[in-house]
């Protein structure tokens, strides 16, 4: 049975951005079938308050800038001696930046988004994969792209951009690993209902007049979620490399 209760029993996993929207989901769900979870995000308070809401003796909270090299290795640190050797990763941690890259979009802005959703997503998965090949672990991670990167819109250029590289970095790194038991995907979300999108799709917003198909209406978080640990779990063992859509088929 896929997600069922208990399949998680005795793993442990860490999800970055954490605190909200499909990573805070997704912890709901590793929880649920028994997994140990180390909650990443950098806002402390953000973190602090998802938690109050889970399994005190289930999570725990570490407040880590993707983006920085050391802030991955202490987190994965902190974690590891909280709970032991990890065995499962949501990359997911990421910004949205909306205007014209090649006219609208400030510098600094850009280089902040590719530091956060491309270095950030690279620096957590490599962090995972030395763990797991320093002790000759099996293992399974998930990347958070979009389906942005597959049916792009308006406005969303340098978010496009950084979210190709995710596909780029799953396919790479699933083929480099996968024969040593490490199975590396990445699920692409369409507009789902989460703090983020909401800031595209509302009126006035880049997406707000781009209809989504076949299915009209915004995804929940758990939706999303439910994929991603299907993903983690041994249910998918076949699956390695893949890019798995769940956007209403809107890249359809």
């Amino acid at each position: 049975m896929i997600n069922s209760p208990g399949q998680f029993e005795g793993k442990v996993a860490i999800v970055t951005g954490a605190a909200r929207g499909i990573g805070l989901a997704v912890v709901r769900e590793l929880v649920a079938g028994g997994c140990k979870v180390a909650m990443l995000d950098i806002d402390i308070a953000e973190l602090e308050g998802a938690r109050s809401s889970l399994d005190p003796d289930a999570v725990s909270i570490v407040c880590c800038d993707v983006s920085d090299e050391q802030s991955v290795t202490d987190a994965f640190a902190e974690a590891t001696s909280t709970w032991g050797p990890i065995d499962l990763l949501h990359n997911n941690a990421g910004v949205l930046v909306v205007g014209d890259v090649l006219g609208e979009t400030d510098v600094a802005e850009f280089d902040r988004l590719m530091a956060i959703n491309v270095r950030g997503a690279y620096l957590v998965l490599r962090e995972f994969v030395r763990r797991l090949r320093a002790f000759d672990r099996p293992g399974s991670a998930v990347n958070t792209t979009s389906s942005g990167a597959l049916r792009t819109a308006p406005a969303m250029t340098a978010y496009t951009m950084s979210k190709h590289a995710i596909i780029g970095l799953t396919r790479s790194a699933a083929i480099e690993y996968g024969p040593f038991g490490i199975r590396i995907n990445a699920v692409a979300p369409g507009r789902v209902d989460t703090p983020m999108a909401s800031a595209v799709t509302m009126p006035g917003g880049a997406l707000a007049t781009v209809a989504p198909r076949p299915i009209s209406r915004m995804a929940d978080a758990q939706e999303i979620a439910r994929t991603i640990t299907w993903l983690l779990s041994e249910e998918s063992s076949f699956t390695v490399g893949s890019i798995v859509a769940v956007d209403g088929g809107n890249s359809a």
